[in-house]
């Protein structure tokens, strides 16, 4: 049982601080599952937030800047869906006879 059981998703936040000194960007998270990602890819804590019953309520990270990407996702009209369509129909269709 983690300190974030009681709290609503909406409060379950993630903030990450990326200022223009150089080197690290601050990542804060009360997310389990974003807490597990980045220790399992050897992020460890550099700080750790415990509610009063000593449950790990948050936890901050420091990654390198360039960690850090924001991606919109693609914008396409209903014509370039449709050649997109078009374009890999025949792929699903070869070894069907």
């Amino acid at each position: 049982m983690t300190g974030t059981d009681s709290f609503t998703r909406d409060e379950l936040e993630t903030i990450i601080r990326y200022d223009q000194t150089p080197g690290k960007a601050i990542i804060w998270t009360c997310d389990q599952a974003l807490m597990r990602r980045l220790e399992a890819k050897g992020i460890k804590p550099v700080r750790v937030e415990n509610t009063p019953v000593g449950r790990v309520f948050g936890k901050e990270y420091e990654v390198e800047k360039k960690w850090v990407k924001v991606s919109p996702p693609r914008q396409m009209s209903e014509a370039q869906r449709e050649a997109i369509r078009q374009r890999g129909r025949p792929s699903f269709t070869k070894g069907q006879n």
